[in-house]
């Protein structure tokens, strides 16, 4: 009997055995058929460049987040949209790519990169990255250089190694494939203000680099030059009754993107007295201050506060609507943040990320304002510092077995001499170039060619203007165009 058992015991165990042995081995097939398929295809599909751009439409692809984009200033006045004027004007055939997604990081940018140049087949690649990286840890390699043992960097060094493989890689792509549905969905289907669409579109984007027609798509609707004819339409429509309620809250919001703030106030105040609880109205209150450029005078930030104070009041009455509860602590947060008051704003992110523990922007927050309160920064900026150098050689690396010329950049409001130290590192490595827009602007500025009004646009990022993206893209093309020379 007691043998009979112990045989029991043995072929269970030897069962068990074959079963992980069996899976080790099927993933091991599969793993081996995706690298061999994927170098076959590589070889038949992507063809290394001789660096030469004989072809006759020269194709740059920018790489990079809201700098490339273009925030501070329209879609059409980014640095890839001017330069693409540039090559237009000087009747040189060229096709400029703008990818940039706003809140990327060099993580990102860096697991994207052969899908992008296969892609495009870009000649040459404009990027600058690395603003983000101590925020979105979105699939990023800092978990590769952080030695702390918390559950959330064990875990990220886990997955950093296993990204290597294949099979993993695929797996995870089919699982986010099926929640990127899901949550795109659900969030395509909120009438969002112009910060959350940002942000939500960003989000999108990131995971989905593939299609930023959703972005654009979304980012256009708050045209200002859009909302002035929206205006007139309401104004002009007899039979929109300018008293009713939903036509006040449209108005109000065409007048905020179109950066009336003040007329928007009224409109926002005049819905208020017919409906006090209007949770729309006092959401759009509170966006209203966000957008508004230049909060200078202190009767202004009182106001701010005010509002978005009666703002999570109305909205905790109605414990159902947990976005706009979310919504109103994310504002707030926002506003300690830019006072400095990094406790308090750390409090309210964690509010919002009670009402809605999936938002992931609430995540960003969270990072940004512990980074903000972090008493060892030293220790944390030797991390990115290496997480920097790490992804951007391995751009360089990829660009330079590609055929494809670099262009880096640095950015224009901010300096990290240890950021610029690498970049200059790298490209000397690869001979390829690097721009510090840093030390350009700061030298126009001092020598009053142009003020920090015309060259940066009134946000907290630090984001160029349309002049301040001009002067990048004049920088690029200049660049290139000696590059070109030097080729005939």
């Amino acid at each position: 009997m007691g043998d009979s058992h112990k045989d029991k015991k043995i072929k269970i165990s030897q069962r068990i055995h074959m079963v992980f042995l069996g899976l080790f081995l099927g993933f091991f097939c599969l793993e081996l058929i995706l690298r061999i398929g994927g170098a076959v295809y590589y070889k038949k599909n992507v063809n290394p460049k001789d660096g030469s751009f004989k072809k006759d439409c020269l194709r740059v692809l920018c790489l990079g987040d809201s700098f490339c984009f273009g925030v501070g200033a329209s879609f059409d006045k980014s640095f890839p949209q001017q330069l693409q004027e540039l090559f237009n004007t000087n009747n040189l055939n060229a096709k400029v790519y703008n990818h940039g997604i706003p809140g990327t990081s060099s993580s990102l940018i860096l697991r994207g990169l052969e899908s992008r140049i296969h892609e495009f087949s870009p000649d040459i690649i404009v990027l600058i990255a690395g603003r983000n990286d101590v925020y979105n840890l979105l699939n990023s390699n800092y978990f590769i250089f952080d030695n702390s043992y918390s559950f959330r960097n064990v875990m990220g060094r886990v997955d950093a190694f296993f990204s290597s493989f294949c099979v993993y890689k695929l797996i995870k792509e089919v699982v986010f494939r099926i929640g990127l549905y899901a949550y795109s969905s659900e969030l395509k289907k909120i009438n969002c203000d112009l910060k959350s669409a940002r942000m939500i579109a960003s989000f999108l984007a990131q995971l989905n680099q593939n299609d930023l027609a959703y972005y654009n798509d979304l980012i256009s609707k708050f045209s200002p030059k859009k909302n002035k004819i929206l205006i007139k339409g309401i104004l002009n429509d007899t039979n929109s009754g300018l008293d009713d309620i939903n036509n006040i809250y449209k108005l109000a919001q065409a007048y905020c993107y179109a950066a009336e703030f003040d007329k928007a106030c009224e409109q926002v105040q005049k819905g208020l007295m017919i409906n006090c609880e209007d949770m729309r109205l006092h959401n759009l209150l509170g966006n209203i201050y966000y957008e508004q450029s230049k909060i200078s005078s202190k009767g202004k930030k009182e106001k701010q506060y005010l509002a978005i104070f009666e703002y999570i009041k109305v909205t905790e009455k109605v414990n159902e609507n947990n976005y706009l509860q979310a919504q109103a602590f994310c504002n707030l947060a926002e506003i300690y943040w830019v006072q400095t008051n990094y406790n308090k704003a750390l409090i309210a992110i964690k509010r919002a990320k009670q009402l809605q523990p999936r938002n992931k922007l609430f995540d960003y927050y969270e990072r940004v304002f512990t980074f903000s309160l972090k008493e060892d920064q030293q220790k944390e900026a030797i991390i990115l510092n290496k997480l920097l150098l790490y992804n951007l050689d391995a751009v360089a690396s990829i660009a330079k077995k590609r055929g494809i010329y670099l262009i880096m950049l640095g950015y224009p409001g901010f300096f990290n001499p240890e950021h610029n130290a690498i970049s200059i590192k790298i490209a000397n490595k690869n001979n390829f170039s690097y721009i510090n827009f840093y030390q350009i602007f700061n030298s126009l500025i001092e020598k009053g060619v142009y003020s920090q009004e015309e060259l940066f646009a009134s946000d907290f990022g630090r984001h160029c203007s349309a002049v301040g993206y001009q002067i990048m893209a004049n920088k690029i093309f200049k660049i290139i165009n000696a590059k070109l020379e030097i080729l005939k």
